[in-house]
């Protein structure tokens, strides 16, 4: 069957056949979730097609957490779908994959501002721990696809399964980390730790349209997340292919717990980040109108 999840995002069913929900569809890729069709081919490269021409990015590392970190910001941040289907190569079955859609940017409907890309940046950065997105920790436009207009999205979003559950949980002998470690970054690892201070330090130096923007973002989020007792958030936890516990890594001891034991743990440390994000946004913008 399909599952919807809310007004705008649809996954594929579990048999891996595919329905067009046409009512939940926006035109505009980046508030609605592709629904890949039937045909989907992949050549030698890790580029696949489907009989739409639909084009998506196999995805080799931390697949399933990627799906849950896209469908977790979907709608509030632009990213690119994450989906998982059989796949054909040269007319033959030979297994599911993982797979990043290739975003039609030029169908987005609203530009996104420097501004909106920082205020994104910082959420993706501070809350979902992946830090590795735009100008600050990488190459300019790292893991953004961008256009002339401005027109965005964000893709490749190793580091939220990784390392979602920092700093309690510093797993070395994942291949992943090892190479980040092997090219250096063991810098990055530490910065991933905020304290709060230093999250307050860090906001203050954004312009006043960021701010109000990562304000306005994190309000949504903040909703989405606790309407319901965390409904929302525990319906793309079962959504998933695989349970909560092989998409993102958990310390030891939390291992031990149920599957809802978990989807709690992980409910409470995400809405305590954004909810200790937005109260120091919010002091940010306090004190600065008081000093005007």
């Amino acid at each position: 069957m399909v599952r919807v999840i809310r007004a705008g995002i649809i996954y594929m069913s579990e048999d891996f056949s595919f329905k067009k929900l046409p009512k939940l569809v926006s035109a505009d890729p980046s508030q609605s979730s592709v629904v890949p069709q039937s045909g989907m081919e992949q050549g030698a490269s890790r580029l696949i097609k489907d009989e739409a021409d639909h084009t998506f990015h196999e995805i080799e590392n931390h697949s399933a957490g990627q799906m849950l970190c896209v469908r977790l910001l979907k709608g509030v941040i632009n990213v690119s779908d994450v989906v998982r289907t059989r796949v054909r190569r040269f007319g033959v079955f030979y297994g599911d994959t993982f797979a990043s859609y290739g975003m039609p940017i030029e169908k987005i409907a609203k530009e996104t501002s420097s501004d909106e890309r920082r205020a994104d940046e910082e959420i993706l950065r501070i809350i979902f721990k992946d830090p590795d997105k735009g100008a600050k920790y990488g190459p300019e436009n790292n893991n953004i696809k961008i256009d002339s207009s401005g027109k965005a999205a964000y893709f490749d979003f190793e580091f939220f399964a990784a390392f979602f559950m920092y700093p309690r949980i510093r797993n070395r002998e994942d291949r992943f980390v090892k190479r980040l470690l092997e090219l250096g970054f063991d810098n990055g690892l530490r910065e991933l730790d905020r304290k709060p201070s230093v999250i307050y330090v860090e906001l203050s130096r954004l312009s006043r349209q960021a701010l109000d923007i990562l304000i306005d973002k994190l309000r949504r989020l903040k909703k989405a997340y606790e309407d319901d007792n965390g409904q929302f958030v525990r319906d793309v936890i079962i959504s998933l292919p695989v349970p909560l516990r092989e998409a993102i890594y958990f310390p030891e001891d939390l291992l031990q717990k149920s599957d809802v034991e978990l989807a709690n743990e992980f409910l409470a440390l995400l809405t305590h980040r954004v909810d200790e994000m937005l109260d120091i946004a919010i002091t940010v913008r306090n004190e600065r109108n008081l000093t005007k």
